[in-house]
């Protein structure tokens, strides 16, 4: 349980300063730039605990729920260009 708490902690921080990062960068006079921008965000998401984590659900993901949910977005999709 205290290892879901802590790498739920972990994304949930991950989240969060990337949409602080992109809520800055995406402000008219930002001293941000682009390139910066995308190092950064590149920063937070390649930290090690989070890709280790991620590899670990999408191998845990089998071929035919991947599979399952890819269709599933697509209708949700098309379903949604519909309206």
């Amino acid at each position: 349980m205290e290892d879901t708490i802590t790498i739920d902690l972990i994304m949930l921080n991950a989240i969060k300063q990337c949409q602080n990062l992109l809520a800055e960068w995406i402000v008219p006079d930002s001293k941000t730039n682009d390139a910066d921008c995308l190092n950064k965000l590149l920063g937070i998401l390649d930290d090690k605990s989070l890709v280790i984590y991620i590899k670990t659900i999408e191998a845990s993901i089998n071929k035919t729920d991947m599979e399952k949910a890819i269709i599933d977005i697509e209708r949700a999709e098309k379903e949604q260009r519909s309206k």
